[in-house]
């Protein structure tokens, strides 16, 4: 329903309108919305990545890498189009995706990581409001739970639960009766979000972060988003402890009340993954979800 697929020969038709030659060509990636290719050109390894809904994600990672010279992200050559798609030719971030990586490397990488997202957090930026920037870096909300209310998307669960049986109303309500109950604690706080922050957006080299890839989400609201992204799935808890820890006397990143924060965003997070698997009929990574959220409510505080 949501991939992006493009055949092999329109890949090389359009790197050849670009460059004289090149080699290697290869696909690394299949998204939800966008495809991934590694190739040679002009002695440089390179990604090509196309995608078939919008240009924006791949401008706003230009503007990341021009604006925030500190945040290690890949240098864009070109944005453009091709056909019916929207294409990004940039840089290879040596190194790879941390998703890939085993559990004790990943551990290994925790004082790294939560640098690369104070480069992130502490970045100067200029705004009166919350939620996804566009090209000219403006965000649409007024306030950080309007923000939230769009991850929620509480208008569509009477319609998404009409083609998806399985959505359970009852245990979204639930979900979302227990967000409610922690929105106090939620600040109005500006600061500049990855909006995305997953491990495969994360490539890692020599037990470092070397870059951060796919800007397409990034948006300004409470830091501790990114936090909440990346600890959604599976045990995190190492990870938050030394954020915290780390950020304890950290002057630009205010923590109190952190708790009731990242699990307010777990909960919008875990609710907004429930409706995209819906939506998309991904019954297996709906229950995947499902099983999360309630390994989630058994963690001790």
């Amino acid at each position: 329903m949501f991939k992006t697929q493009i055949e092999i020969q329109k890949i090389q038709e359009l790197l050849h309108s670009k460059f004289d030659s090149i080699s290697d060509l290869e696909i690394i990636t299949s998204g939800e919305f966008s495809q991934a290719f590694s190739f040679k050109a002009d002695d440089q390894d390179l990604i090509l990545r196309v995608n078939n809904k919008t240009s924006l994600g791949f401008d706003k990672e230009d503007i990341i890498h021009r604006k925030f010279p500190h945040i290690l992200t890949p240098k864009i050559l070109l944005n453009g189009h091709f056909e019916d798609y929207s294409f990004s030719i940039s840089r290879r971030v040596e190194g790879v995706q941390m998703s890939k990586l085993n559990e004790s490397s990943q551990e290994r990488l925790i004082s790294s990581l939560i640098e690369s997202m104070n480069s992130i957090h502490t970045s100067e930026i200029s705004t009166s409001r919350f939620g996804k920037w566009n090209k000219d870096m403006i965000a649409p909300d007024n306030s950080w739970i309007d923000t939230l209310a769009g991850y929620v998307e509480k208008d569509s669960w009477d319609g998404v639960s009409k083609s998806a049986s399985y959505l359970n109303l009852d245990h979204l309500n639930n979900l979302l009766n227990q967000f409610n109950n922690l929105k106090k604690y939620l600040p109005n706080s500006f600061h500049l979000l990855h909006g995305d922050f997953g491990k495969t957006n994360i490539i890692v080299k020599d037990v470092k972060i070397s870059g951060i890839i796919d800007w397409s989400e990034s948006m300004y609201g409470d830091f501790l988003w990114d936090l909440a992204w990346i600890t959604f799935w599976g045990e995190n808890d190492l990870l938050i402890q030394k954020y915290i820890e780390f950020n304890s006397s950290n002057s630009k990143l205010n923590l109190e009340n952190y708790y009731e924060r990242i699990k307010a965003y777990h909960l919008v997070i875990g609710i907004h993954t429930l409706l995209f698997e819906a939506k998309k009929n991904s019954v297996e990574e709906y229950l995947d979800a499902l099983e999360n959220i309630h390994e989630m409510s058994l963690r001790p505080a």
